[in-house]
């Protein structure tokens, strides 16, 4: 089984998220109504989760897609404000989450993915082209820092893949997976 069919790809057209990307505090967001005088603009959600609108003030959107925020925007801005609003937004920065992968893996890298986005052990090394014939799948290292300490925490894979009840490893941010090469 290839882990490349794990794997999963952010972006769309005109937008560098998917379109089931939440909207999170820090994130950095273009409002647009259109037919609007005063234009575009742009914002970062703040950490309770707002946005400032010129004529609405302070708007919660984060857990929102793009689409539903600026279904909830029209929504507010239809009647009082505007006859047929039209918005936009665009997440343009997301707040990221960095993880290295290391080892018998294809194309072992430093990569980055949405904070709000839960990435998968697996997922993880889909995105650095999947194993090598040499490694060994049965202990694949985690090393991640908690509570300032550092740990290390052994995966066995190929477990992971034949028991169709696993638990999902999540990674986490600043997380190094090692993937060694088996000997035998």
């Amino acid at each position: 089984m290839s882990l490349a069919l794990v794997s999963s790809a952010y972006g769309q057209t005109g937008s560098i998220v998917g379109e089931d990307y939440t909207i999170s505090s820090g994130d950095v967001v273009t409002l647009s109504t259109f037919d609007d005088p005063k234009g575009a603009a742009t914002e970062r959600v703040s950490p309770k989760g707002m946005v400032e609108h010129p004529y609405l003030g302070a708007i919660s959107i984060a857990g929102l897609t793009e689409s539903g925020a600026a279904r909830k925007l029209e929504g507010l801005l239809r009647g009082d404000y505007l006859v047929n609003p039209r918005v936009s937004i665009t997440v343009i920065s997301y707040t990221k989450i960095t993880f290295v992968v290391l080892g018998a893996v294809n194309a072992p890298n430093t990569f980055t993915a949405p904070a709000n986005k839960r990435i998968t052990l697996l997922n993880a090394i889909a995105q650095a082209g999947d194993f090598k014939d040499v490694a060994n799948r049965k202990k694949v290292q985690i090393l991640r820092r908690v509570n300032g300490v550092n740990k290390a925490y052994t995966v066995n894979i190929k477990e992971m893949l034949e028991n169709s009840n696993s638990v999902p490893v999540y990674i986490e941010d600043g997380d190094t997976i090692r993937v060694k090469e088996s000997f035998l």
